[in-house]
């Protein structure tokens, strides 16, 4: 089914054109009719292509996908788009995540301050000492979590959630360095302490800043010294 929808992604097969006939895809892809019914099946439940019956079933527009469905970005990947996604997914974690600090100050607990603390703490001795990317990144993902419950609202903590397992599992992985990982705890510290002060003006503004500059640093488009060096680091499957 991968190979249907990355065809679909590339645009080598448009908006509102018709499917190839059922036995040009079998020989194309060297698959049973059977196979090609079921991938047509799910492709239309992502939205990717409406099925007409006694009619040629024809691609739908970008607009129309389920484009976080693992398959779709899958594809996305595979047909050279997932810096794009990227870039998507941390608009909306901007909007997500600036509201979500603020309530968190408002809101907050004990138990929520001295998990971000510890959770802060953690990622200053990795940046110190091992400089392990990946371990920084886990007690990343972490924080955020914190800022998630600290809300009150489930929804919203697993919609921040779902984008943050978004970023880890189906795109290009994290370009954070072994060099940068100072700020980035510095960054988290500023967050916490806002959430701390009770202040959802500086927690949001805090919360900008560190995921414009992730942002940036994910995208490649991070500069000056804390910017990603000539030679990143690939972490698979992490974030920030």
């Amino acid at each position: 089914m991968l190979f249907l929808a990355r065809e679909i992604v590339a645009g080598r097969i448009p908006p509102n054109d018709a499917l190839p006939p059922e036995l040009e895809l079998v020989r194309k892809f060297g698959i049973s009719k059977v196979v090609i019914r079921e991938c047509i099946q799910e492709l239309a439940g992502y939205g990717m292509i409406r099925v007409q019956h006694g009619k040629r079933t024809v691609v739908l527009d970008q607009s129309e996908w389920n484009v976080l469905a693992p398959l779709v970005q899958e594809a996305y990947r595979l047909a050279g788009g997932a810096e794009d996604m990227t870039d998507q997914a941390y608009d909306v974690r901007l909007v997500l995540e600036m509201n979500a600090v603020g309530l968190a100050a408002e809101r907050r607990s004990a138990s929520h301050l001295d998990e971000l603390d510890a959770l802060v703490e953690a990622m200053r001795s990795i940046a110190m000492d091992t400089r392990e990317v990946t371990e920084f990144l886990v007690k990343d993902r972490a924080f955020h979590d914190v800022v998630g419950r600290a809300t009150g609202n489930m929804v919203l903590r697993a919609m921040m959630r779902d984008l943050h397992n978004l970023l880890v599992a189906n795109w290009t992985g994290s370009r954070t360095t072994p060099a940068q990982l100072k700020l980035l705890a510095k960054q988290h510290a500023a967050i916490a302490e806002a959430i701390r002060s009770r202040n959802p003006a500086t927690a949001r503004r805090a919360m900008e800043a560190h995921l414009r500059w992730a942002k940036g640093v994910e995208t490649q488009r991070a500069s000056g010294e804390n910017g990603p060096d000539r030679n990143p680091v690939r972490v698979f499957g992490g974030e920030t």
